[in-house]
């Protein structure tokens, strides 16, 4: 396997021309994706076992557990849930990397999303104390729905996450310019610079710091990136350190229409 590169410099008034012995790092490709293939088929086929075995449990169907041995079964399924999540991530990195990440395209009311959002988004905010205000508008965009579910769910569980007890999250949906702009503030301890800048790579976190709390893959923002990034929109954040966040993105205007005035 090798690269064959050419380039014309004004300077000598020549074309160089260098081949990249690429064997190596074609193999290393090919082995990555062998192992990444293995791996989340080994590990999700006993995963799903896993999980739906503890939903029988938790159902009560095969036998009254007590408070203790619920709480075991919940704690379990938590985190079997979890390495879901993560295999899920991994398969769907390696997706867009390979370019095979596609767009089931069509028309997606906001105020809809939203709602289900809030559904979606319920628990985990009565758990962590936090109280989630929507503000929508009547927009239909052009968009694979499932995705941009997706993208604002991860978002708004950042945001509550990060919240402190007692804290608020605002999700706002509204016209900006020639785009739709979707964007999740909290009243956290914000994010420095330095982080803002590295946020939206793969597998970082912010630091310990920053004062938040760990946990997570690091992948959650990236990906977000990505499916923004396919529809056409911007992905973004604005923040000051003990001030929160807003976590923004943007859909193009040309790609929406609007449901009503």
């Amino acid at each position: 396997d090798v690269l064959f590169a050419a380039h014309w410099s004004d300077d000598e008034q020549s074309t160089f021309f260098v081949i990249h012995d690429m064997t190596a790092f074609k193999q290393a490709e090919r082995l990555r994706q062998e192992v990444m293939a293995m791996v989340t088929h080994d590990l999700r086929s006993p995963l799903n076992t896993i999980t739906n075995v503890l939903g029988f449990i938790k159902s009560g169907k095969h036998g009254q557990l007590d408070a203790r041995g619920l709480d075991y079964v919940e704690s379990a399924n938590r985190n079997s849930q979890r390495m879901l999540n993560l295999i899920n991530d991994l398969l769907d990195v390696e997706r867009i990397k390979a370019g095979m990440m596609e767009l089931d395209l069509g028309q997606v009311s906001v105020d809809e999303c939203l709602s289900a959002l809030e559904l979606s988004t319920r628990g985990l905010a009565e758990e962590a104390g936090i109280k989630i205000e929507f503000k929508s508008a009547p927009i239909v965009v052009y968009a694979d729905e499932e995705k941009l579910d997706r993208v604002l769910i991860n978002l708004v569980s950042n945001a509550i996450k990060f919240s402190p007890a007692d804290g608020e999250v605002l999700v706002r949906v509204a016209r900006d310019n020639d785009s739709v702009r979707f964007s999740v503030m909290d009243h956290g301890v914000g994010i420095s610079i330095a982080n803002q800048q590295k946020l939206f790579r793969l597998f970082q976190q912010v630091d310990s710091t920053d004062a938040r709390p760990k946990g997570g893959t690091g992948l959650g923002l990236a990906i977000s990136k990505a499916l923004v990034e396919q529809h056409g929109g911007r992905i973004g954040v604005d923040s000051q350190e003990g001030q929160g966040s807003i976590f923004w993105f943007t859909i193009p205007l040309p790609t929406i229409s609007f449901a009503r005035e």
